[in-house]
């Protein structure tokens, strides 16, 4: 049993970690993308 926890839990953390991965880095470039036209 405490395997098949240990296996979900790696399999949540490396479905997090890419999900966090992806839309930071989308985030990011639409943060930068969209930064000029912030200013006004």
């Amino acid at each position: 049993m405490s395997a098949l926890a240990a296996d979900t839990m790696w399999m949540t953390h490396r479905r997090l970690r890419a999900f966090v991965r992806q839309p930071a880095f989308l985030v990011i470039t639409l943060v930068q993308i969209e930064a000029p036209f912030m200013s006004f």
